[in-house]
């Protein structure tokens, strides 16, 4: 914009430029570093479509390259913004769908006559439910995936637990992706019982009590 205010517009015909006309209204010349600041008020103020007016094109080669601008800033914020609420909605999306199903729980618990201890645990289990579907929405995306690609993600997922299996530490990669497509997360209520025999397990998140051992995070039975 700058540059186009300096062009010689008295060979083409046109009796002055924006720049003329600015110094004219204001009073105040325009050297380099002010020449610099005004053109850059000048194209944000266009690009974002605010358009104060106050600065406006003088000849037609300005108002060709204000039109220009004017269609590529329209096009630009509109990409802009269509993205940012994009993203902001797929951050919020998860915890909008865990808000909404707390609501309609809190609903049905106040309708129902459970005990408060009741009430505590089914909120706490539904808490802890959040963590797996978010767990259950990547395994179903991985379903679209080629099954070594499945194994991969799967791996990189799972991969805390799997290497506190002792027999399993020290296992060929493509091994581990291929156990690692196999397991499967399960949610389990406070004080409720585990049956898991003869199937390998591993404790990902809590406390339970196996055979007069307990059992913590990234701890193992079944093996």
């Amino acid at each position: 914009w700058a540059l186009v205010g300096q062009m010689p517009f008295s060979q083409f015909g046109y009796e002055r430029s924006w720049i003329a006309a600015f110094e004219q209204s204001t009073g105040v010349a325009l050297t380099d570093w002010r020449l610099y600041f005004v053109a850059l008020y000048w194209g944000i103020t266009t690009l974002t479509s605010i358009g104060y007016g106050d600065i406006a094109p003088e000849n037609e080669v300005e108002v060709l390259l204000c039109t220009f601008l004017m269609f590529v800033g329209a096009l630009s914020w509109a990409y802009v913004v269509a993205h940012v609420i994009d993203a902001i909605g797929s951050i919020g999306s998860d915890n909008a769908q865990y808000l909404g199903k707390m609501a309609k729980l809190n609903m049905m618990l106040r309708q129902s006559q459970m005990g408060p201890e009741t009430q505590r645990k089914v909120k706490a289990f539904y808490a802890n439910v959040y963590e797996f579907q978010r767990i259950s929405t990547s395994s179903a995306m991985l379903q679209e995936l080629s099954p070594q690609l499945q194994g991969e993600v799967a791996y990189g997922f799972t991969r805390d637990c799997i290497d506190t299996v002792w027999f399993l530490k020290h296992g060929r990669h493509r091994f581990l992706t291929s156990i690692a497509r196999q397991l499967e997360p399960t949610v389990y209520a406070s004080n409720e019982a585990v049956f898991h025999e003869r199937t390998l397990t591993i404790v990902r998140k809590g406390m339970l009590f196996h055979h007069g051992r307990l059992l913590t995070k990234h701890s193992t039975f079944g093996d």
